[in-house]
């Protein structure tokens, strides 16, 4: 081949990219790029001016994939367009391939490429979304299977990898207008807590859970001050413009509620009903302390059993009969296995540091003020009778101000609900039958 052929340079740039990928070599990625360089994400653009903000991202990224259970990552298969003698553009497909038996995944990448002294290199790359090769079945942390929906991912507008699950309904059953759902979990929480309503929604209607930065299966941020609501919302907005959804029912637990109130006052007409999960227009101080004195403070544990009994020892208030099966499953969705088999908790701790620095919550009269913007859309709220976030006086003052309010106290839980109780089942069903 010529000096210069841009098939031959393409190889070069593929194999060294494919490396410094599975070594998760953020280093050795970032100098794959130019200086200045960006991320198209939808239709927004994120422009990297130096080279240590194109570094910040690619260590966010490996960290990522790393607390994932990375193995090695390859392509598939390249698709390129030629601009000249000295720029390409590659549309690649790459596969990742994990440790611990779970799935691998597939994302495609369009790279607009430049010739430099150096050999090919990135102008401007293209956002992604995952899917799992095989998205039959998932495997939770703990080992059990849950049927029924996809792994997806997708970019923040800041360039951030963020996860969500997609329970898509039988296309082989009738056509059906339901608005979808889409589930926003508690400050700790991720969309593991969502299986049970989810599998049982799915049937009728498509269901989304989306695990907010730093939880889960989503990037970590690296500015733990973004840990806050309105970035959770502006993260739910930009999924919702990704996916075209014009309207969707929001069903929020605790943290995912008030972000909930938040979106129904950014974007109302796009939203077609509120759940909100043991969580209202003022929180409980006491619950508060309670949440703050372990959020991101929890110490190590050895064992699945004890993750349980930690589980238990931090949440038994809100679950006082139950017995040590459920705490495992409890433990499941809060924790994951690292690379040794050891469960580790399954968030970013700065996550508790940021609530500490922020309050934790809403100024009173902003709360009742993101309340009253729900006044014109339908709202369910579903109170644990055992709640130290939310209270029965709150509850009726909120009843008081909205007589359309629905309502539903579920008997002998706390802080919040798993929504596999019978009463909230039926509280969500009977919401749901009219939207």
């Amino acid at each position: 081949m010529r000096p210069n052929d841009p098939d031959q340079d393409l190889n070069l740039f593929l194999e060294a990219y494919r490396e410094a990928f599975s070594r998760l070599d953020s280093h050795a990625i970032t100098d794959l790029y130019c200086v200045p360089s960006g991320l198209l994400s939808g239709n927004v653009y994120i422009h990297w001016p130096d080279r240590e903000s194109i570094f910040k991202n690619m260590q966010a990224l490996c960290e990522h994939y790393r607390m994932d259970d990375f193995e090695a990552a390859d392509f598939e298969s390249v698709e390129v367009v030629h601009l000249g003698r000295d720029a390409l553009m590659a549309n690649v497909s790459w596969r990742i391939n994990r440790f611990q038996g779970r799935p691998s995944s597939r994302f495609n990448t369009a790279y607009n490429l430049v010739r430099t002294a150096e050999g090919l290199r990135v102008l401007l790359c293209t956002a992604y979304e995952e899917r799992l090769v095989d998205a039959n079945h998932q495997r939770t942390s703990g080992g059990h299977r849950v049927a029924g929906f996809e792994d997806h991912f997708y970019q923040s507008h800041d360039g951030l990898s963020l996860y969500y699950r997609d329970y898509r309904r039988d296309d082989t059953g009738p056509a059906s207008d339901h608005v979808p759902v889409l589930c926003l979990p508690g400050l700790t929480r991720n969309s593991k807590d969502f299986a049970a309503i989810a599998a049982h929604l799915a049937p009728d209607r498509r269901v989304l859970a989306l695990e907010f930065r730093g939880r889960g299966r989503s990037q970590s941020d690296p500015a733990s001050e973004n840990y806050v609501p309105p970035t959770y919302a502006r993260d739910v907005i930009t999924l919702l413009d990704l996916l075209g959804l014009e309207k969707v029912v929001l069903l929020g637990t605790s943290l995912g509620g008030l972000v909930s109130m938040l979106l129904a006052n950014m974007i109302a007409d796009r939203i077609h009903g509120v759940i909100l999960n043991d969580i209202g227009a003022a929180v409980d101080p006491s619950g508060l302390a309670r949440i703050s004195s372990y959020a991101g403070k929890m110490g190590p544990v050895d064992s699945w059993a004890q993750a349980a009994e930690q589980a238990r020892t931090m949440n038994g208030i809100a679950f006082p009969d139950k017995n040590g099966e459920w705490w495992l499953t409890f433990a499941e969705n809060t924790f994951r296995e690292n690379e040794d088999g050891i469960p580790v908790l399954d968030y970013d701790p700065k996550i508790g540091d940021a609530m500490r620095a922020s309050g934790g919550a809403p100024d009173p009269a902003a709360g009742w003020a993101l309340f009253a913007g729900l006044q014109e859309i339908p709202t369910l709220v579903i109170r644990g009778e055992l709640s130290d976030i939310l209270s029965r006086e709150v509850t009726e003052e909120m009843s008081a101000k909205n007589s359309d309010l629905a309502v539903a106290e579920i008997e002998g839980v706390g802080h919040a609900p798993t929504l596999e109780e019978s009463d909230a089942v039926a509280a969500i069903d009977s919401f749901l039958a009219k939207r």
